[in-house]
């Protein structure tokens, strides 16, 4: 449209229209938001069991409240490994990463629906030349600071104040919570096997050469029960780590 009077157009009948429209968007935008991103916290929320009870290294259960979702497939999968000093029992990824990465993704959600540009600079390209790439519809927002929340027992305002972006701090403190929630059957599980931490400690170059410089040379019969006992540990360890077990929404 070749509008060139900005005087003409503000007075108008398109100026009103593209008004409505805008205001159409906005409103589809914030109904569109609202829905996926409560459904971004209730599907990472369906994976994560009520309760989480830990047996032993190789029996874990996972109690849901909904019978079903016990034959849904685990969400993550992490390794249990030994640090690079072969001195403890650590997982793939930290558990905490799973906190920040997902709280992350919200936020990243959020960022790029303020990126939906407005219509009407588009419309109007020789009106709008200036700010044709800088205007963007109104959407929601995440504030840097949590909106403030009155204590209990203060009486409400005569003027309620209405923070139109309290849903989005209040998911994200919800998927916050969920997650934090749903980390720690990790630690718990990983504690299991601080029994055996003397095992990987050993260093079998360290542990002969220290056996040839002992005083007093040990008997055959002596380091042949040791052996056995070294053995033993390392099979009860075998045993008690199934190739694969499914803590909560991970499996490890």
């Amino acid at each position: 449209m070749k509008e060139t009077s900005k005087v003409t157009y503000d007075f108008g009948k398109l100026k009103r229209f593209l008004t409505v429209v805008r205001l159409v968007m906005q409103d589809t935008l914030l109904s569109l938001m609202k829905l996926r991103q409560r459904e971004f916290v209730d599907y990472f929320d369906s994976f994560i069991p009520q309760q989480v009870i830990i047996h032993s290294t190789s029996n874990i259960e996972n109690v849901f409240a909904e019978p079903n979702r016990q034959e849904m497939s685990y969400l993550f999968a992490i390794d249990l490994n030994k640090t690079p000093e072969g001195t403890d029992f650590v997982y793939s990824t930290a558990p905490e990463s799973f906190v920040t990465t997902l709280l992350a993704m919200y936020e990243k959600c959020i960022e790029e629906g303020n990126k939906i540009p407005d219509i009407e600079p588009f419309i109007l390209s020789d009106l709008f030349k200036s700010n044709k790439n800088d205007a963007f519809i109104k959407s929601p927002v995440k504030t840097k600071e949590r909106p403030a929340i009155l204590p209990a027992g203060t009486p409400k305002p005569k003027t309620p104040i209405i923070d139109e972006h309290k849903w989005v701090w209040d998911l994200y403190i919800e998927l916050e919570h969920k997650i934090s929630q749903a980390i720690l059957p990790l630690y718990e599980y990983l504690d299991r096997f601080q029994e055996f931490k003397d095992i990987l400690a050993i260093r079998p170059d360290e542990y002969v050469r220290a056996i040839e410089h002992e005083e007093n040379q040990r008997e055959v019969d002596e380091i042949k029960v040791e052996i056995y006992q070294f053995r033993k540990q390392r099979q009860e360890l075998e045993d008690k780590m199934p190739e694969s077990v499914r803590v909560g929404m991970f499996e490890i």
